[in-house]
């Protein structure tokens, strides 16, 4: 199996370079906050190195923040949750790894809607998978 930049790095890399060309690039991707942090965070971060909390957290998430999620999706949700059926992952990519990694077997094939987040293709293939491309507007119109 060979492993290389995945496209949006790709993208991301020719951004920068262009611009350290001068050129002028507009960027339409979205993952990059496009707003300060606000200030309660910037605190509860101050707060946290002062009180030396900068070790690892446990492998599954703080459980005072897991319960709150638990408590607001029960609220949204007709299914009660619990903290025991919250993990908190840092982002994205961890949380669809992990989740690929538990449900896809060698040789699966794993219908992708095209257009997608490039790294999900990427993600089959370590997992050993086979993307099959289903363009959306195919998608949408298929009666099942």
């Amino acid at each position: 199996m060979r492993f290389g930049f995945s496209d949006i790095v790709k993208v991301r890399n020719r951004i920068m370079e262009l611009r350290a060309a001068g050129a002028t690039v507009h960027q339409f991707e979205g993952g990059e906050p496009y707003i300060n942090t606000p200030d309660q965070i910037k605190e509860g971060l101050i707060e946290a190195l002062a009180e030396n909390k900068t070790r690892y957290a446990p492998s599954s998430g703080i459980p005072l923040l897991r319960t709150a999620i638990a408590e607001k999706l029960t609220d949204k949700e007709p299914h009660p949750g619990t903290r025991r059926g919250v993990i908190v992952v840092n982002g994205g990519m961890q949380g669809l790894f992990g989740a690929f990694q538990s449900t896809i077997d060698p040789g699966d094939e794993v219908l992708l809607f095209s257009p997608f987040w490039t790294p999900i293709k990427d993600l089959i293939a370590y997992c050993q998978g086979q993307s099959v491309l289903v363009p959306t507007a195919e998608a949408r119109q298929a009666r099942i």
